[in-house]
């Protein structure tokens, strides 16, 4: 099932011919490949999905993958636009450094330089709606999540190796999955942040919320025990 799911996903993402798809899927791979306990066994499975795929991918997405190096459009001027909206973004901060409001950038942009597209960039969505201070609390947030989540994963693995007998069952095994996972959607999230805004979806809610429930869950499982280790989460 998780093959047919994994071929179905390098489709879509190879026919929506977006180079923001194609940088975060590469990117994801890096990272689930530095995360790999096995990085032959994955190396390799990696080798032959690219080997597969390859052929299947149409020239015009290819040569639109290309431009990401070469800086020269196909069709449109997206990088151009792009660009624009970087140094349009840069002096609205340097002029508002607290920050335009929430969703306010477009209009704030059409007023000094009459333009109303939006950022296209979720850091640059918070620093202009946020200022300095919002960007330094979404920064401290989404570090927060990860260090808890590779603490909920260290303690699982206290509770594994050294815990009693009931906590070395199947619902770890699983935990350690879902927070493996939600780690690894966060670095998609931030990732895609680099073209795309969604500073305000449901996602980090989301991340947050599930976050929590797992470190919980351990904190939980130890206190139902008399295990001691100081690698073990203990939330009050």
């Amino acid at each position: 099932m998780l093959v047919g799911l994994l071929i179905f996903s390098v489709i879509i993402i190879i026919y929506t011919g977006s180079r923001t798809g194609y940088v975060a899927t590469i990117l994801f791979v890096m990272y689930l490949f530095r995360n790999s306990r096995n990085k032959i066994k994955y190396g390799v499975a990696l080798f032959l999905v690219a080997i597969i795929s390859i052929p299947f991918i149409p020239d015009q997405y290819i040569d639109r993958f290309s431009t990401i190096f070469t800086q020269e459009e196909i069709e449109g001027q997206s990088m151009d636009k792009r660009k624009e909206i970087i140094k349009d973004a840069v002096e609205v901060f340097k002029m508002h450094p607290m920050g335009v409001g929430v969703g306010a950038f477009p209009i704030a942009r059409d007023h000094y330089f009459g333009r109303k597209q939006d950022t296209h960039n979720l850091y640059l969505e918070v620093l202009t709606n946020s200022g300095f201070i919002g960007l330094g609390i979404f920064l401290i947030l989404v570090i927060s999540i990860y260090r808890l989540n590779q603490h909920t994963l260290k303690s699982c693995l206290s509770l594994r190796n050294d815990g009693p007998i009931a906590l070395k069952g199947e619902d770890l095994i699983k935990m350690e999955a879902v927070v493996k996972a939600v780690n690894g959607y966060l670095v998609v999230r931030l990732i895609l942040g680099l073209f795309g805004m969604d500073m305000y979806e449901i996602y980090w809610w989301f991340i947050l919320g599930i976050s929590i429930a797992c470190a919980n869950y351990i904190s939980f499982c130890y206190s139902q025990s008399n295990f001691s280790n100081k690698n073990v989460l203990k939330l009050d």
